[in-house]
């Protein structure tokens, strides 16, 4: 300056050359603990979103695991018959428990369904038999294609002692090996049928004799009275 005063300004001596990078590497020590902080503040961050992944994970295995007992206990609806076929006409409205025909027959589970009728696993509470019952919808156009059936099985049954059915039988015994029973006409067997009058209509139950699929792999296995027979190899 003029007046001889040096502006005032950082100064060039070595001190401040030495405060400088005393400065500098303060700064840079701070800014690698930042760097850190937040290097580790992310693996946390990140060690959050997998725990809470995995918790989220565990979870919906839950469910499913929770969801595939109760489909086993309970029918999955998406399998089940539409609901809004349950009115006048169509299927008749069953409870585990109830009792049908005079209260010969009690239900046990559901076994399945079909468009004309639902079929249900029932006890003959005198003995210790289970049967399958079939409950048509009651709608007249399905009443007729229930009578057909029953005329159809009965037709069946009435022929067991039939002459041409005793030949069949002593000729599949020579060439198949196969000793068949006069009941054994591969096809199903009903016991008896009767009318429900439900709140729906008249509906026609068909008791059917009831077989077990496990018994597809054997031989010659005896069901409730009808044995499900193999051709041997």
């Amino acid at each position: 300056a003029e007046d001889g005063i040096r502006d005032f300004c950082l100064s060039r001596g070595l001190g401040d050359v030495y405060k400088r990078q005393v400065h500098g590497e303060i700064l840079l020590q701070v800014q690698n603990i930042n760097s850190a902080k937040n290097s580790n503040n992310f693996r946390n961050h990140k060690m959050e979103e997998s725990n809470s992944s995995s918790r989220k994970q565990r979870e919906e295995q839950d469910d499913r695991d929770q969801s595939d007992q109760e489909s086993d206990e309970y029918e999955n609806l998406s399998d089940a018959e539409d609901f809004e076929d349950y009115k006048a006409g169509g299927y008749h409205p069953v409870t585990l428990g109830e009792n049908y025909n005079n209260g010969k027959y009690q239900v046990v589970q559901k076994l399945g369904h079909g468009h004309f009728s639902t079929v249900w696993l029932v006890n003959e509470k005198k003995t210790p038999n289970y049967y399958a019952l079939k409950i048509q919808k009651s709608k007249d156009s399905y009443c007729e294609s229930a009578l057909d059936e029953i005329q159809l099985l009965d037709s069946l049954k009435n022929h067991q002692a039939s002459q041409e059915w005793v030949e069949t039988r002593e000729q599949w015994k020579k060439e198949y090996q196969v000793d068949l029973r006069a009941d054994e006409t591969f096809n199903v067997n009903y016991m008896e049928n009767f009318k429900h009058y439900g709140i729906h209509g008249n509906h026609y139950c068909t008791c059917l004799l009831y077989t077990s699929d496990a018994a597809d792999d054997l031989l010659c296995v005896d069901l409730g009275g009808r044995r499900i027979i193999k051709k041997k190899k």
